[in-house]
């Protein structure tokens, strides 16, 4: 279970104090979860006061696709029922409003999921949701086809 090696047992008692979040390893660095949980952390306040929880979900996104190939994005958590989600690529370099978002629709298993196309190269995928507003971020490779 990827869960429990990342349980910091030599902080807490208990894994049901964990804090779990939908971030995957490569943009957990970069995310504001994790910014917020650090900041609460410093200012010695539980990171559970901190953040919003309820406004979070998690994206399946694969780690390689071929280029011109459509390749699946799908959310997940409790929380994405009755949202808009929207999802946007865009290249390292480019400005991130060149790129058309598209709407993640119902995929009949209680998730959000949409198809996505790109040319080769690293793209940042970037997934917005509204009320309450949140986002997640990931990178995936496009390889030739």
């Amino acid at each position: 279970m990827p869960g429990g090696s990342a349980f910091a047992s030599w902080v807490l008692e208990r894994e049901d104090d964990a804090l779990w979040n939908g971030e995957r390893h490569a943009g957990m660095a970069g995310a504001e979860a994790l910014r917020q949980q650090l900041m609460a952390i410093r200012r010695s306040r539980s990171a559970r006061q901190m953040l919003s929880g309820d406004a979070d979900f998690g994206l399946e996104v694969p780690d390689m696709a071929l280029a011109g190939e459509p390749f699946t994005v799908r959310a997940s958590g409790p929380t994405v029922t009755g949202r808009t989600l929207r999802a946007r690529l865009t290249a390292p370099g480019l400005p991130e409003t060149d790129a058309k978002p598209v709407t993640l629709l119902p995929d009949g298993t209680g998730g959000l999921a949409a198809e996505l196309t790109a040319a080769e190269g690293t793209w940042t995928l970037r997934v917005e949701a509204d009320r309450p507003y949140a986002q997640c971020h990931d990178v995936v490779t496009v390889a030739e086809a």
